[in-house]
């Protein structure tokens, strides 16, 4: 199981970053959806730009904790798993 873990791991962080960009997310952010309040907020305003660059930034913040997070996790798991490889 630990050799199959390191294997699937770089496909996992795919998988959760795909989960990431196809979902809103709801659950971890708050009750209201992000896009739809940016869309309630552009309804208002007309001020398209400003929101939608906002809800682009944070969406993008999200994917590159995951990507980095999985990153980490592989570069960890894979070096420590590999015979003859150096502790960092």
């Amino acid at each position: 199981l630990p050799q199959a873990f390191v294997a699937m791991l770089p496909s996992f962080g795919n998988l959760l970053i795909e989960l990431v960009k196809a979902t809103s997310l709801v659950s971890l952010i708050t009750i209201p959806d992000l896009t739809y309040r940016a869309y309630q907020l552009n309804q208002l305003s007309m001020q398209i730009v400003p929101i939608f660059g906002t809800v682009l930034i944070i969406y993008y913040l999200m994917t590159k904790l995951v990507a980095g997070s999985s990153s980490l996790l592989d570069g960890y798991l894979g070096t420590r798993r590999r015979p003859g490889a150096v502790k960092p």
